[in-house]
């Protein structure tokens, strides 16, 4: 059962003080960790997945049942599905972006008006009236995005990335794809980026995306206690009502938010691949990038209908942010003795990226500790960033006071300019413009000339007028004092060199500003400020190349070359911070529309990648740690090879009661000593054992609660060899993913019923994975992460007794710790008595376990003579309670 919104507030904000006081406990001892080993039943919203597919007869015979027109019918309804989390997630796109882009146009229009500069007069005498209403409509914009996160939905600050990445990797997170945290976020995320926080909306898209899937998934939603299949038992669309094909969705969706924020299909596909996806095959292949190639165009088909330069329809705007378009000419290409300087700048860039994530670990940590466990802090440290930001955007131009003619009025006016001004251009029918005269890339005018050499349209926003005199415009302003992904276009294409100074001190402060606002309580995405950040450092470094004569070209055509810079740039420092090298490529050549620039891209950002890996983890996955989150990596550690199963797993004479020891239930029980086992206990799987704990299947908590719910007195029998009607496997469907307690599940059990059997036989994964005592934990780590397991059982050698189980969060931390320091305690046991022939130097690598360490035998032997190389300090984190409220449904 769900908890109302109040209650869910104080059940938050209960929480976050519970976490307050372990970070304090933490501090005290001198740690950097932002939260102390969880107590027993302190799960801090964190659940697991079992993506193993679950054999049991039950779930066979549904699917030998199934008919060849059945499976067409659901391959068919999967793929309209992924059309309709395309077209949604499209849509959405479309709508932020729309409304972002009216709200920012609106915005920039009354100060214009307040500025009230002519051909002869800037606006400089009414700059204070400008200030104060600037800083208002700032404020204001601001606070409903705060309000939106820190007293609405908490779930929905910052970009998603990491949550959505934990979603894929197997780890439920409470209320992060419910419909509240959609709408919050979708709304936050707007009002965020029209407040001129440094913060993107690209990150946010990619949560939204993966709300959107999610909820088509399973046509229900806690939020709105809606269920679309509830009186539709027969309906189809309940085979899609697994965890399997819910990750699917999310998966696809994730791929669809990216494909219509950058209008980069492909790269789509391959973020979800190379930073979401624990689990990959070709059937998820192909329908993410049917649904990116969807959203993709959804989006494209809307924006035409806002865009007055273009006719409805014309493919042309295929994302939320485009960097334009790059022309492809000796003016922009570059020699291969370039390749160093893309290289150097890939290092630098992978310093820099390196130190923005090292400071806004420790500005998290800071708030964690001080901030987020109260609501009207977080909103109060929201409202000091607006200020701040909004000071900086306004005076930054302000003070600067550079205002600069335009070479080419056209570009801001849509004039045709009475004087060609310093370059020179013509305007006649087919004229042919030379790279000496050229000034911005050549691009066919719309008007009454053909060709217009110096006119690109997508300057014509980025260059800000901000108080300067008509024809003019500021190039501070144009830095601090505009959209995010006009900044952008204008560091890409401008083809006038900004001031140096200007430059280094717009790229200081936008860096520290950026730091600090990502993670504070509004929705915030990291591209667009790690690419703005990017792209003036390499622009800072193209300028100052040109400036030394290092850089080939003659005339205006090096003023083209700045612009390649700037994206080698901007594409090391999004390396730099967030590590992503493969999808990052794709998606800036698609976001470029060329080619030629993939190997200077690539360059940077490998080079970045392995730089900044030196120093730290990428941002996304530093977050992830802060929260401690049980993500597992792609490759575990090389400690590994020395830890076996039985150093690490539960076992079934473990201390500690119930949660802490390995409970397994009989092929036929009792209701009442199921119902027992599991009020007792919170494990989230059980073995289940025949005759001297032989090892049957493994159990499943939540279906186990699901067969009772829905079977009642149809399961019970009288005697041990009674043969009941199997249940179907509807009523598991049925109940996704909102499965009863047990409480919840045997309300309607009498005592005298509990006194029956149930034959737990075709109920239980019977093909469940499983793994030898002296398994190697590589070997394990793999098997979770690549398999997505919930819970593994540990058999003995020889006799398939079950002797304990592995867990996600056994492969983590703390046991892993245990576990490395008893493998050692045996080894060096070992090397004392002689086992080996040749001793072992401290830094040689054990490449086979030792004899006495295959089985049980071995066990004993450990226990009697060095006991605390078995025992478990106390507390542990034990399997995961399976008695959810499942409130992140949409």
């Amino acid at each position: 059962m769900s908890l109302g919104a109040d209650d869910e507030y104080y059940a938050e904000l209960a929480l976050a003080r519970a976490r307050k006081d372990a970070i304090l406990t933490s501090a005290d001892h001198g740690k950097d960790e932002v939260l102390a080993p969880r107590t027993l039943g302190d799960r801090n919203g964190y659940d697991s997945f079992d993506y193993d597919c679950y054999e049991s007869q039950q779930w066979l015979n549904y699917q030998i049942l199934k008919s060849d027109r059945q499976d067409g019918w659901i391959e068919t309804l999967r793929w309209i599905m992924l059309a309709a989390v395309g077209f949604c997630t499209g849509c959405t796109a479309f709508f932020i972006d729309a409304v972002v882009k009216y709200i920012v146009k609106g915005k920039f229009w009354i100060i214009s008006e307040i500025f009230d500069a002519t051909d002869t007069t800037n606006g400089r005498g009414n700059f204070w009236t400008a200030f104060l209403v600037w800083l208002g409509m700032e404020l204001f914009l601001c606070s409903i995005a705060g309000y939106l996160v820190c007293y609405i939905e908490s779930c929905a600050a910052g970009s998603g990335i990491p949550e959505i990445k934990c979603r894929l990797n197997g780890i439920r997170m409470r209320r992060v794809l419910r419909l509240k945290t959609y709408f919050t976020k979708v709304l936050g995320v707007l009002f965020s980026v029209a407040g001129g926080l440094p913060v993107g909306k690209e990150g946010p898209m990619i949560h939204s995306g993966a709300i959107v899937g999610a909820g088509l998934n399973g046509l229900k939603s806690t939020t709105l206690g809606f269920d679309w299949l509830k009186h539709r038992p027969n309906s189809r669309m309940r085979a899609f009502r697994n965890d399997v094909d819910k990750r699917d969705m999310i998966a696809a969706g994730a791929s669809a938010g990216v494909a219509a924020a950058f209008g980069a299909p492909i790269g789509g596909v391959l973020f979800a691949l190379e930073e979401g996806c624990s689990f990959w095959n070709v059937k998820i292949t192909w329908g993410n990038f049917f649904c990116a190639m969807v959203s993709s165009t959804t989006i494209n088909v809307w924006m035409t209908g806002i865009n007055m330069d273009v006719d409805f329809g014309l493919l042309s705007v295929p994302g939320m942010i485009t960097f334009g378009n790059f022309a492809v000419s000796e003016a922009t290409a570059y020699n291969i003795w370039e390749c160093p300087y893309f290289i150097i700048i890939g290092c630098v860039g992978g310093l820099i990226g390196a130190l923005f994530n090292h400071i806004n670990m420790k500005l998290t940590v800071w708030r964690l500790h001080n901030v987020n466990f109260s609501s009207h802090r977080r909103m109060l440290e929201v409202m000091t960033v607006a200020l701040v930001v909004s000071l900086f955007s306004i005076l930054f131009p302000y003070i600067a006071n550079d205002c600069t003619a335009i070479a080419n009025p056209y570009n801001s006016y849509p004039l045709p300019p009475t004087q060609l001004g310093d370059r020179g251009a013509c305007y006649a029918k087919d004229c042919k413009c030379e790279a000496e005269l050229r000034g911005a890339i050549i691009q066919q005018s719309t008007t009454k000339w053909n060709y217009d050499c110096l006119y690109d349209p997508d300057l014509k926003d980025s260059l800000v007028q901000f108080a300067c005199e008509n024809y003019h415009y500021s190039p501070a302003a144009s830095l601090s004092f505009n959209k995010g992904d006009e900044v952008i276009k204008g560091l890409l294409h401008n083809p006038e060199k900004v001031n140096m100074g200007t430059l280094f001190c717009f790229f200081s402060i936008y860096f520290i500003l950026a730091c600090w606002t990502y993670g504070i309580g509004v929705p915030s995405g990291l591209f667009v400020p790690s690419l703005i950040i990017g792209a003036a450092y390499g622009r800072f470094v193209g300028q100052a190349l040109d400036d030394a004569n290092m850089l080939s070209g003659q005339g205006d055509t090096v003023s083209d070359r700045l612009g390649v810079y700037a994206l080698v740039g901007a594409s090391a420092m999004l390396a730099g911070m967030a590590r992503i090298t493969i999808s990052l490529t794709v998606i800036l050549i698609e976001c470029t529309n060329d080619v030629q620039y993939a190997v200077s891209i690539m360059l940077a950002v490998l080079f970045a990648k392995w730089v900044a890996d030196c120093f730290n983890h990428g941002l996304y996955d530093i977050h992830i740690h802060l929260k401690h989150v049980p993500l597992l990596e792609p490759f575990s550690e090389k400690e590994m090879f020395l830890i076996q199963a039985r150093h690490v797993m539960s076992s079934l004479n473990e201390t500690g009661g119930p949660d802490y020891r390995v409970e397994t239930l009989p092929k036929v029980c009792k209701l009442g000593d199921i119902i027992t086992l599991l009020k007792e206990t919170k494990h989230s799987s059980y073995p289940v054992v025949g005759y001297d704990d032989v090892f049957i299947g493994l159990m499943r908590r939540d279906i186990l609660c699901a067969v009772i719910s829905e079977g009642k007195e149809k399961l019970l029998q009288d005697t041990l060899e009674e043969i009941r009607v199997v249940q179907s496997w509807d009523v598991v469907q049925s109940l996704f993913p909102n499965y009863p307690t047990i409480e919840e599940a045997t309300e309607w059990a009498s005592d005298k019923q509990k006194e029956l059997y149930i034959d737990l036989l075709p109920y239980c994964n019977t093909n469940a994975f499983t793994v030898h005592s002296n398994t190697n934990m590589r070997r394990v780590y793999t098997l979770f992460r690549g398999m997505g397991l919930r819970c593994l059982p540990v058999i003995s050698w020889g006799s398939n007794k079950v002797i304990g189980t592995i867990t996600r969060e056994d492969l983590l931390g703390q046991p892993i710790e245990e576990g490395l320091e008893a493998a050692e305690k045996e080894l060096a046991m070992i090397r004392r008595s002689g086992t080996f022939k040749e001793d072992l130097d401290d830094e040689d690598v054990v490449t086979q376990p030792p004899p006495s360490m295959g089985g049980q035998p071995a066990m004993e032997l450990v226990t009697e003579q060095n006991p605390a190389a078995a025992s478990r300090p106390q507390p542990r984190n034990k399997p995961l309670s399976n008695d959810h409220d499942e409130s992140i449904v949409v």
